[in-house]
């Protein structure tokens, strides 16, 4: 690939990154919602469906975040070996793809947590 084209290759999987995020915000952010309004009148069975569902779609959100930004790592590591990873205008040392998988892996489980709390109320004080 020529340089241009290994740029470009980076800012579409960053590009496509930010979309997962998105993703992944949405389905918190709804999620949530669900939890706050409606999680202490849900039956168990319900609870199971939503937290099944959240959990699912939530990975898969990770997962595609996940890839993406791995994705950039690999061009911009392609172009540090060119000698051009300056035209980005980005440099770091830390995988941006380790970093992010963490934290939303942290999201994912702070959310659920969050659900059982709405859950059950008597058992938090």
């Amino acid at each position: 690939m020529s340089e241009y084209e290994l740029i470009e290759a980076f800012w579409s999987s960053q590009s496509a990154a930010a979309t997962a995020l998105v993703f992944y915000l949405s389905i918190v952010s709804g999620y949530l919602l669900v939890a706050y309004v409606a999680g202490h009148k849900l039956l168990r069975s319900q609870a199971a469906f939503i937290n099944c569902l959240f959990v699912i779609f939530a990975s898969f959100a990770l997962w595609g975040t996940y890839l993406y930004f791995k994705a950039g790592t690999v061009y911009y590591q392609k172009l540090t070996d060119l000698g051009s990873a300056h035209a980005l205008g980005v440099e770091t040392s830390v995988p941006p793809h380790i970093v992010i998988a963490f934290i939303l892996g942290v999201g994912i489980l702070g959310c659920l947590k969050f659900m059982w709390d709405v859950r059950h109320p008597k058992m938090n004080r």
